[in-house]
């Protein structure tokens, strides 16, 4: 498993965070188990750290996990994705951020945690 998953309840957040290197089974995985702590806490604000992760995907997989978002996840999910400053995928995740907006999903990607919550609070 390249990904841990936890509720921090005293944020109000769940977090994802991935590590290794990350490929189409992973995403869809982490997904589906991130739809049901969803769905379980009530918690709708999320966080995925992708620091230092290794994006193995091709355009395909990132257009089909993108799209499909919001088929998956609850309505009202907010999800900030951390990534490194200098990530070398940093084109891929722009490019998955911009197809989920155009479906409607809201994500945004940020390099500071901090700014971050900041906007997955300021969002509700």
């Amino acid at each position: 498993m390249t990904f841990q998953l936890k509720k921090n309840a005293k944020k109000g957040v769940i977090e994802l965070h991935y590590y290794g290197i990350v490929d189409r089974k992973d995403l869809w995985t982490a997904r589906a188990e991130l739809a049901s702590m969803v769905k379980e806490t009530g918690i709708k604000n999320v966080v995925i750290d992708m620091r230092g992760v290794k994006l193995n995907l091709n355009n395909v997989d990132e257009y089909q996990f993108s799209n499909s978002n919001i088929k998956y996840l609850p309505r009202g999910t907010e999800v900030a994705t951390i990534i490194a400053e200098n990530d070398p995928f940093k084109h891929d995740h722009k490019y998955m951020e911009v197809v989920s907006l155009n479906r409607g999903f809201p994500i945004r990607m940020f390099t500071n945690i901090e700014e971050a919550e900041q906007w997955l609070f300021s969002e509700g």
